[in-house]
């Protein structure tokens, strides 16, 4: 029978003695022999109160100073103001997809037409085309880029124009 006595050491190191700190071993050199490192040589490390600086090359900016706050004297700040864009205000007839500056036919107020899309002659002729191949003929119902596009205004809520996707005309609503 063999014993099942464990040969290892069950010695701790003493922790308090610093470890000896001690040369990398020298440089050997590549394939081809021709350059090595003599026995001398050491790595330094760098003290550890070395102080770089650094200039910015950026110049510093000023602090910006605003008027004391007085709940009294608004005079320091700037009273409501009527503001009006400058964007091209687009005829009926150019209407397309998109909302945009138009002026109302009903209010005659410049707005930024809303628009609301629904199915047309393009959503039904993709319908009955698709329905000889697939039995997905519903599809073109849910493409938004398939459907006419009605605008109207968010002033009065009337419609202003319809563009149909079918012929490729705007056509304008009076009433």
């Amino acid at each position: 029978m063999s014993s099942n006595i464990d040969t290892k050491s069950n010695t701790v190191e003493d922790s308090s003695k610093p470890p000896v700190e001690q040369p990398p071993p020298p440089y050997s050199g590549g394939s081809d022999g021709s350059t090595s490192i003599t026995a001398t040589e050491q790595t330094q490390l760098l003290p550890s109160r070395t102080v770089t600086t650094y200039t910015s090359p950026y110049s510093p900016t000023q602090n910006l100073t605003y008027p004391p706050i007085n709940n009294n004297d608004r005079s320091y700040y700037q009273h409501d103001q009527t503001v009006i864009l400058s964007s091209p205000v687009v005829p009926l007839s150019a209407l397309r997809t998109m909302p945009a500056m138009t002026i109302c036919p009903h209010c005659q107020r410049s707005v930024l037409s809303t628009v609301r899309y629904e199915s047309g002659g393009c959503t039904w002729l993709c319908c009955v085309a698709l329905s000889f191949f697939t039995p997905l003929c519903f599809i073109p119902f849910c493409v938004t880029d398939l459907k006419d596009a009605i605008h109207r205004c968010p002033n009065c809520e009337k419609i202003m124009a319809k563009y149909c996707r079918f012929d490729g005309n705007v056509y304008q609503h009076r009433g």
